[in-house]
């Protein structure tokens, strides 16, 4: 399975513009274009955007052996908020 190719089916990271940059084995790179549609009601980067750059790029390095694998549990820290630019995670 290449992992690339797996995830162009994940139409959810799509719909936001996440971008897969890099895959290597237990790694990978993935970056966001904050845009408007990015922004909650305060003008900052939803933190569901966040999460899901998080997981995606987290599902790139965990499946990039070829082998399906999931988390069981995550959880994410927010240091700063957000409002414009790119996000790499």
């Amino acid at each position: 399975m290449d992992v690339k190719e797996f995830l162009m089916n994940d139409r959810f990271a799509a719909l936001l513009g996440i971008e897969l940059l890099e895959t290597a084995h237990g790694k990978a790179k993935a970056k966001l274009v904050i845009n408007d549609e990015h922004l909650n009601a305060v003008n900052i980067v939803q933190g569901g955007v966040i999460f899901t750059l998080a997981d995606f790029t987290f599902a790139a390095a965990a499946n990039s052996y070829g082998k399906v694998a999931m988390a069981i549990n995550v959880n994410i820290s927010f240091l700063k908020a957000a409002t414009k630019g790119t996000l790499y995670a």
